[in-house]
């Protein structure tokens, strides 16, 4: 008597498909820099305290384009998950579409002024440039197959598109993204009387092992209609955190 044959990796698509947004969740990595308070400069920082020097053997899940206005205070006071509207979980949005938004404008002008000075935006020096940053959002995993958000802003983003996207497409355009590992680590450069970290990605090669390959891909099953979901809830519970860190520090 013949046995049906079932795919483990449909069996796992039908699983994770059951669950929401809601039922998933990943540390979120920062890059260590000289002017940040948190961790040590030139390692990646993730907010559950962990730090690394270099993270091994990355493979790339989903990435999206945003943008974001920092407060003073390391929250955002708007941004959009997607690059042209401001995502619902801002309760004051600077504009109805990114499109049309002042503050993502180069030159100076009355808005970008009135913000500033309204918000009390101490770090924003050079209204010349736009105030909120254009974003790289990356779900990415590590070399335990474990899961870890990490975004990339301001000189990052030429990095990131030529040194890790277009490599992936133009050099390994026959495999899938998530199917390919590289290696990260972080570079010390020299700017205008400041330094600061540039991510380095490097190490590209596809993946061989049988059983990682099956992990990445019910992982990229898993993670690839909801990643979006659950970065837009944790950075909405970190910025929550974040103001009541201030409201608390106010009533002192």
């Amino acid at each position: 008597m013949s046995k049906e044959i079932v795919d483990p990796r449909a069996l796992a698509q039908d699983f994770w498909g059951n669950l929401s947004s809601e039922d998933f969740s990943a540390p979120i990595v920062s890059i260590g820099q000289g002017t940040g308070t948190k961790g040590l400069p030139g390692n990646f920082i993730f907010n559950s305290g962990d730090e690394k020097p270099e993270l091994l053997n990355c493979k790339l899940i989903y990435v999206k384009k945003g943008r974001v206005l920092y407060s003073s205070k390391s929250r955002s006071l708007c941004g959009s998950d997607d690059f042209y509207k401001p995502a619902d979980r801002h309760e004051n949005k600077m504009s109805i579409d990114c499109a049309t938004c002042p503050l993502k404008d180069w030159g100076a002008n009355e808005t970008k002024e009135t913000i500033k000075k309204q918000h009390g935006l101490t770090l924003v020096k050079d209204l010349e440039k736009p105030m909120c940053h254009e974003t790289y959002n990356l779900l990415m995993a590590d070399e335990n197959c474990h899961p870890f958000f990490i975004s990339f802003q301001k000189s990052q983003l030429k990095v990131v598109s030529e040194k890790l996207l277009s490599r992936l497409r133009m050099s390994f355009g026959s495999h899938a993204p998530f199917l390919v590992s590289f290696d990260m680590s972080l570079f010390k450069k020299q700017g205008s009387g400041v330094s600061y970290y540039t991510t380095v990605f490097e190490n590209f090669k596809p993946l061989e092992n049988a059983e990682e390959i099956d992990k990445m891909t019910t992982m990229y099953r898993a993670w690839a209609s909801k990643a979006a979901d659950v970065l837009a809830r944790q950075y909405e519970e970190s910025d929550a955190e974040y103001l009541n860190k201030e409201k608390n520090v106010g009533e002192e």
